[in-house]
């Protein structure tokens, strides 16, 4: 597994580990849900694809090529969350 929940307690290993997986079939028509080897075989593509070199500032869910939110593209949001991390990281005067 990809080990995202070794610190949990052992009722969400269990539900991570064996209920979560089995459910993936049955999210994909609703989400982008992948099994971890669709993943990896999926970034591998978006890696060695000669087709992607030099692809950037795109948004792949699996195999495709998509827009990303309606919220990623409010400006006021893009603002808020560059002046909020730079506050947490200790940043000043560099705005977006």
């Amino acid at each position: 597994g990809t080990g995202l929940a070794r610190q949990y307690g052992a009722a969400a290993r269990f539900l991570f580990g064996r209920i979560a997986p089995a459910l993936v079939p049955l999210m994909k028509p609703f989400f982008h849900a992948q099994t971890l080897d669709e993943a990896g075989r999926n970034l591998a593509r978006m890696v060695t694809e000669p087709s992607l070199a030099g692809v950037n500032g795109r948004y792949i869910a699996g195999t495709k090529e998509i827009r990303s939110s309606v919220d990623s593209y409010n400006t006021e949001k893009q603002r808020d969350l560059w002046e909020e991390s730079a506050a947490l990281v200790g940043l000043s005067g560099a705005g977006c």
